[in-house]
């Protein structure tokens, strides 16, 4: 935080131009920071809109060093210049060299829902999932949105289910859960358990109001 604190001075100030001044001043005068400084520099750059720079500079930090979330970066920044088809193999390589690395799940499930390949982003949704042990709940949240989408009720309420039982009894409950699965339910003709979840709904909104 010394070495770099007038980066995070410009950072905490907004002042994008500024830290990548700072960073490059930082980067000469104590090298050993020069990550630090590089990924600060690339963010500062996408922030400013300045997504050729960034690109490049990402690139660069790939080719050289070849830490993972520099190629993140990079295939992030081939996406926005359009450029899907190598934003894809990018991210894919990265994925298949670097499976721990969460982030890139998330991405190229982004990529096949923005390509209609629902099928796909759900199947990197739940890869990262699987992981994670299933941490992430708003990831749980987007298979069921995209499996509903895609019209695989069995799915959006298996993972619905999962969601309400990571959730009951804490301040990450939605009330929305509840309500998509009934829907489901009831869309699949189980009213029985329909009734149950809405039996059960309204007991977890009693509970959080008393607490």
């Amino acid at each position: 935080k010394k070495a770099l604190h007038h980066v995070f001075d410009a950072l905490e100030a907004c002042d994008h131009e500024a830290a990548i001044v700072a960073c490059e001043r930082a980067a000469k005068l104590s090298p050993r920071y020069i990550l630090d400084t590089l990924r600060i520099k690339a963010e500062s750059l996408v922030a400013l809109g300045r997504v050729e720079e960034a690109s490049a500079l990402y690139e660069t930090i790939s080719r050289e060093r070849a830490v993972p979330w520099a190629r993140m970066g990079y295939a992030m920044m081939l996406q926005r210049q359009k450029q899907f088809a190598q934003a894809m193999d990018e991210a894919t390589r990265l994925n298949e060299e670097y499976p721990e690395f969460i982030s890139v799940y998330d991405l190229l499930a982004e990529m096949h829902e923005a390509s209609g390949e629902l099928s796909a982003a759900i199947e990197y949704l739940e890869r990262a999932s699987a992981l994670t042990g299933s941490s992430n709940t708003e990831r749980l949240r987007k298979i069921a949105d995209l499996a509903e989408t895609s019209g695989d009720r069995q799915k959006t309420t298996h993972t619905l289910q999962r969601i309400i039982e990571r959730t009951r009894r804490t301040s990450m409950l939605k009330v929305d859960d509840y309500l998509a699965l009934t829907r489901n339910l009831l869309e699949g003709d189980d009213r029985g358990e329909a009734s149950r979840v809405v039996g059960e709904m309204k007991e977890e909104v009693r509970h959080l109001q008393s607490g």
